[in-house]
Order: C-alpha cells, then structure tokens, then sequence
C-alpha cells in the first residue's frame, strides 16, 4: 500500500508522533508511506532523518479556521478559496506519488485533499488529532466539518470516544481508532535507575514522574501544590517534571512556586529529552492531571509500557486507557483537592505498585500499542481500498 501523508511539515510534539508513529509502523510490516509536506519544517526534516520518504511541496499551508467568532466565517472561506488555488498543484505531485490512499490530520486541509483524492479516485482518511471545541452555537463546527467529511467521503477516525462524541455520528461516522505507543521503545529495561543520583533524588523515596509540555494547562502547578499539602505526612515525596520549555515565564512560575513552598529540593525539571523513556527510571508513579480533556494522552501510555501506575484526570483518553484501581487511579477534577486526594490513595496502596506495573503493560501491548494500531489500520485500508 501506497499512502500519503500530508502534513504541513512544522508539526510538534503530539501531531508529530501521530504521523511519525503510524508512518513508521506501516513502513516496518513492508508498506510505502510517503510524508507530502506542504513546507520545510521541523516534522518534514525529522521524517527525512528517520528515513521516510518525503517530499516537499513548496505549497502554502490552510489557515485555520479559529480567531475571533465574528471572523471565524471569513476565516474559513478563506482557508477554502486557498485550498482549492492549490488542488491542480497538489494533484500534479500526488500522482507522481501514486498513491493508494491519503491521509490528513487537520480539519483545514480537508477541502485540499478532498478534491485531490476525487480527482485521482483514491480514498482520504482524516485522522482528528484534537476535540472539537462545544463552544460554538448550534454546533457549527461539527456541522461544518461534518459536511466537508461527507461531500467528499472521508473515512474519520477518532482516537478516543470523546473525540468521536464531539464530531459527532451524522452523516459520517468516525471509527473509534486508539493510537499507538511504540512498544520496542518503551520497555521497562530501557529505563536507567542511575538517574535517581544525578537528580539527587534520596533512595527510598517516592517519586511521581510528569512527561508533560511546560504549560499551563497540564497542571503541573496544582501537583506541586499537592505535593506540598502532602509533604508533611510524606516528607519522601519528589517530583520530576520532564518536558519544557524551561526558560518560559511559566516554567519560572513553577520554580518560583515550589520554592515558596519549600519544595526546592524536591522539585526536579528535567526539560524537553529526545530520551523520555530513560527517565522512568527515576520515578515511581505517573501523573496525568491535564485541566481540558485529553484527546487520546500518548504519554500515559508510554508510561504504561515502562510499566508504571498512573494517577489520571479522566476526562477524554486517559478515561479510557487507565482502568481505575487497576493500571492505576483516576480523579474527576484536575483540582488541587482531587490531585491531593489522588495521590494520597495512590501512596496507600504502595503495595500494590508492582501488580498494577504489570497490569498497566499488558493493557497496552493489548490495546493500545503501534503493532496494534497499524493492524486496524490495515484493516481499514483494505476496506476502504477494494
């Protein structure tokens, strides 16, 4: 199989894993995936490095369709006049592809690859990479989309239910699509239990581990918060932050946080690693305390490849990978008193640790693995392409 693509080419972090994983995954069980990237860019140049085939198209990317509600329809009839401007260039580079399929991920890039995949006669996937916002009236949004999806016969996947509810099942029904961690990667003995020492973390004390962006609305700051209500019970208990940036006005807010806290020294951030799964090894348990719904929370599932608990706000994805008081606990608010309260009940069943590891692990391998994604890719490819 023969499938493109298309990508703006400056995708980071999530976006980029999404294409880079999948891509990869079809590449190793033998098919040729072809990264069509509108422009240069950090994803175009790392899929190159890791030696997909790609090409540049030299072709401006959609605007989105957001900005002020009172702009947002000139917006999108913008983004429209732009992408069908491009159709006859796009086509020209797609056919020398060819192409079995076409994939896309953002809704911006619908009417572009649309038409281009009527008019070679091959099928079009829209993977959403993200949950619709329920903040416009009447639902414009799903039913926008939704029409574009149906006009010209998208297969849509939805990699968590939430993302599939808020899309909605008329006219197109999104298929519920889990993505994938990659299970070679994230294995318990890739994990290096040294790094406790460079942290100068104490032996014998608890360390809750976030991999997470250094923004706001990953709470990183309501679990220091927590962290210190519980110091005083658990004077043990440390915190490594793994992700950046670090030199952002709200990385300082945390640092700043944590001191005034008296948790100097308890607080570890790591920064952004090409490396995460090394870091396991420095941590015991996982929190993913995101404020907004998770579309799908790829890192809450490499933590349960490294075989480790996770303490989940189960709004979105992680409602659906973690099994609460089994691979790990979930709270229903991501506010201080839930995340205390979460991980008070985590530290109570410190026991149980080891069996929720393991449990954690074959969850995923099961459900939530590349191996697994790319066979239900495969499946829905065969369906779509006879």
């Amino acid at each position: 199989m023969r499938i493109g693509w298309l990508i703006s080419g400056d995708e980071s972090t999530g976006d980029a894993q999404m294409v880079r994983g999948l891509a990869g995954a079809m590449r190793g069980r033998g098919h040729a995936p072809i990264i069509l990237s509108l422009g240069d860019g950090r994803l175009c140049r790392d899929c190159e490095q890791r030696g997909l085939e790609t090409l540049r198209l030299g072709l401006p990317s959609p605007a989105g369709f957001g900005g002020a509600a009172p702009l947002r329809p000139l917006a999108y009839w913008r983004s429209v006049r732009l992408q069908r401007r491009e159709v006859a260039p796009f086509v020209n580079a797609a056919r020398t592809a060819q192409l079995d399929a076409l994939h896309i991920i953002w809704p911006n890039m619908l009417v572009l690859a649309g038409e281009a995949a009527r008019t070679l006669g091959i099928p079009c996937i829209w993977e959403v990479q993200n949950i619709l916002s329920s903040r416009y009236p009447f639902k414009l949004n799903q039913r926008l989309l939704q029409r574009l999806a149906a006009k010209y016969h998208f297969t849509i996947l939805a990699m968590s239910s939430m993302v599939a509810q808020r899309l909605g099942e008329r006219p197109v029904r999104p298929v519920l699509f889990y993505l994938g961690a990659d299970e070679r990667r994230f294995t318990p003995e890739a994990a290096d239990p040294t790094l406790r020492g460079q942290f100068e973390i104490p032996e014998g004390t608890t360390t809750i581990g976030m991999f997470a962006r250094l923004v706001p609305e990953k709470a990183c700051d309501r679990v220091i918060e927590a962290l210190a209500r519980l110091r005083s019970s658990r004077p043990d208990l440390h915190l490594l932050l793994v992700g950046g940036p670090l030199e952002s006005p709200h990385a300082q807010l945390l640092r700043s946080l944590a001191a005034r806290l008296g948790l100097g020294a308890a607080v570890h951030m790591v920064g952004a690693v090409s490396d995460p799964e090394r870091y396991y090894g420095a941590i015991d348990i996982v929190a993913s305390v995101r404020i907004d719904p998770e579309p799908f929370g790829l890192a809450v599932v490499e933590a349960m490849l490294m075989r480790k608990p996770v303490l989940a706000h189960a709004l979105g994805g992680p409602s659906e990978t973690v099994v609460d008081g089994i691979t790990g606990w979930h709270i229903h608010d991501a506010s201080v008193d839930s995340i205390t309260a979460g991980l008070a009940r985590a530290m109570a069943e410190r026991s149980r640790w080891n069996e929720m590891g393991e449990a954690a692990r074959t969850r995923a391998l099961e459900r939530f693995s590349l191996a697994r994604q790319a066979e239900q890719y495969l499946m829905i490819l065969k369906e779509i392409c006879d």
